[in-house]
């Protein structure tokens, strides 16, 4: 496996590596935030509140956002639904309250039932 491994790495092209740094340096990372953002905006906004993106302190902690509802801050996570599924599998902690998106043909669903969960209960 190994040397399958090595037998790969030798064949790759300095253009090759540069295609997917682009694809997820540049596509990926940036659609990724700016879905975020937008997934943000949206919850926050049907909930009434306002919100903002996680300082690099809550990012080390797996918080993406926070969502502020009557000056109190709820931190939140927002994940895909196949990295969900794919959770108990990966090592990151997340001390967030989990919005999961899921994308479809023309549009994206997003889920924040676990967070209206948590606002009903604290009124």
């Amino acid at each position: 496996m190994l040397n399958n491994f090595k037998e790969t790495l030798e064949q790759l092209e300095r253009n090759d590596v540069r295609k997917w740094v682009e694809d997820l340096v540049l596509t990926k990372t940036y659609e990724g935030l700016m879905l975020q953002d937008a997934i943000l905006k949206k919850v926050s906004g049907e909930l009434g509140g306002n919100y903002r993106p996680a300082t690099i302190e809550e990012e080390a902690k797996g918080i993406d956002g926070v969502i502020i509802i009557d000056d109190k801050e709820i931190p939140v996570s927002i994940k895909s639904k196949t990295y969900v599924n794919q959770e108990k599998h990966l090592s990151e902690e997340l001390r967030g309250h989990l919005i999961i998106y899921e994308k479809k043909k023309n549009k994206i669903i997003v889920d924040y039932s676990r967070l209206l969960d948590l606002i009903e209960n604290t009124r």
